[in-house]
């Protein structure tokens, strides 16, 4: 990070000026069936745990009718099956529902060919946090013959909708009277795990299958002196972390502390 903006940061923090612009729980889809023509999709076990969870974020004041709530999800019926129970646990409507590509699961051009290279990990139980180092760091998910997007392009498709998403909270929150919206977004491993990764180091949490299903990332986004910078306040696994997010490049800054 650059030194002067780090100092200029450091000392606005102290001060109390940072400005909140919304708080974010991004969600992994529950437990899923995998069948695309299911709704919802997701297993007994999956629908209770987001239940249980809507009830949570409820009893936490995070959704609530009384609050502005805002709900993103991908277009994957396992995502959408997710958001419907949590609003149905913590009793509320999610009539601001956008469905967006850009949180979406990975598109694939040839799934029989990634299939076949994640069964050489061994059983379905085996797989599990397999798999996810497999993502890390086996280079057939930036194949294009076989995935139709690469894991860095992923990461900027996550970026490019949190800065739409900003975008459009500035614009339709200027007065301050106007409380900061809290925002529900259910999305896939595969897009969340590089946010953490960015955030707090994949290798730090110890854990490559990061986030498990159901589980959560909490945003906290904040605006600073300089327009193109915003402070994040991350939590995930009790673990807690700031980090700049620049908008002109759209990508994660650690602070240097």
């Amino acid at each position: 990070m650059n030194p002067d903006f780090s100092s200029k940061f450091e000392s606005a923090r102290k001060e109390g000026t940072p400005k909140l612009l919304c708080e974010i729980a991004l969600v992994r889809h529950e437990s899923a069936l995998y069948r695309t023509d299911t709704p919802n999709d997701l297993t007994a076990e999956g629908i209770e745990r987001a239940k249980k969870l809507g009830k949570e974020l409820k009893d936490e004041g995070f959704l609530s009718e009384d609050k502005q709530n805002l709900f993103y999800t991908s277009p994957a019926e396992r995502a959408k099956g997710t958001m419907h129970f949590i609003s149905e646990g913590a009793e509320v409507k999610d009539q601001n529902l956008v469905t967006s590509e850009s949180i979406g699961p990975t598109e694939f051009v040839d799934y029989d060919a990634y299939l076949s290279e994640i069964r050489k990990l061994g059983t379905k139980e085996e797989r599990t946090e397999s798999a996810a180092e497999h993502y890390y760091k086996n280079d057939v998910h930036d194949d294009r013959d076989i995935v139709a997007e690469t894991r860095e392009d992923k990461k900027k498709r996550l970026y490019r909708a949190t800065e739409y998403l900003i975008r459009y909270i500035q614009k339709n929150n200027q007065e301050d009277k106007n409380e900061p919206p809290k925002i529900l977004a259910i999305s896939h491993f595969e897009i969340i795990t590089h946010l953490i990764d960015d955030i707090f180091g994949i290798e730090t949490i110890g854990q490559y299958n990061s986030p498990v299903v159901g589980e959560q990332v909490r945003i906290s986004i904040f605006e600073t002196d300089d327009k193109d910078k915003l402070l994040l306040k991350a939590l995930f696994r009790n673990k807690e972390k700031e980090v700049i997010f620049d908008r002109k490049n759209r990508q994660i800054q650690r602070i240097d502390n």
